[in-house]
């Protein structure tokens, strides 16, 4: 998913390649809101303006919290009910109260345990640097469709981060196994629309174990 996205298609491409030690291909990858080749690829300049000075502003926890929230999903999904009751209130959270918990409390949990409660510009940066130079070319995403690995993409059309119109190109020029196409998805598409991805995993792990003996038999 989105940098690890990016990374799985270079391990694909590589373990494509007869050359590479101990050859050996994956019975199936899922690559979701992702894409082929660096900078370019992102949203507009005036987006990327936005999510920074929201994160730049942040100060407390909570605050950075909501800037990712912000950055990776949709507001009508997070004010969404949940399935989570308060217990002192019994009422009904939204998702966005969920996930802002859930964030405030890892952040408090790796002081307690002595670990960076929030990324250092180093990481960060090294971060950036690796969307920045990641390139796959036309070339590799051919010689990763002759692999014959089922690969299930899934695009988001609402994603704030990287750029729909790059990930329906991945699909486009992949030839995936399947395409899930979901248009009211973000960033988080996987959590948003969590029945749909799953299912659609689950579809990929059933034909990759039909296909198994015929992947593993081109070793």
């Amino acid at each position: 998913m989105s940098l690890g996205g990016m990374i799985g298609l270079q391990a694909l491409h590589l373990l494509s390649q007869r050359t590479a030690p101990q050859p050996r291909r994956f019975l199936s990858a899922s690559l979701m809101v992702t894409q082929t080749s660096g900078w370019r690829t992102l949203v507009t300049f005036s987006q990327l303006i936005d999510i920074f000075y929201l994160f730049v502003t942040a100060r407390t926890p909570r605050q950075r919290g909501i800037a990712v929230l912000q950055s990776c999903f949709s507001p009508e999904w997070l004010d969404r009910p949940s399935t989570v009751i308060h217990p002192k209130t019994n009422k009904t959270l939204t998702n966005r109260d969920v996930l802002l918990q859930q964030a405030t409390k890892q952040y408090f949990q790796k002081q307690k345990d002595n670990f960076p409660g929030e990324p250092t510009l180093v990481g960060m940066g090294a971060q950036l640097s690796a969307v920045a130079t990641h390139r796959i070319t036309n070339q590799q995403l051919d010689d990763i469709i002759k692999a014959g690995t089922p690969i299930l993409v899934v695009g988001a059309q609402l994603d704030r981060l990287v750029s729909y119109k790059h990930q329906a190109y991945l699909a486009e020029h992949i030839a995936p196994f399947e395409f899930l196409d979901v248009p009211k998805g973000s960033h988080g598409v996987k959590d948003e629309n969590a029945t749909e991805v799953h299912s659609a995993i689950r579809r990929l792990f059933q034909y990759a174990e039909r296909t198994r003996e015929f992947v593993t038999s081109k070793l």
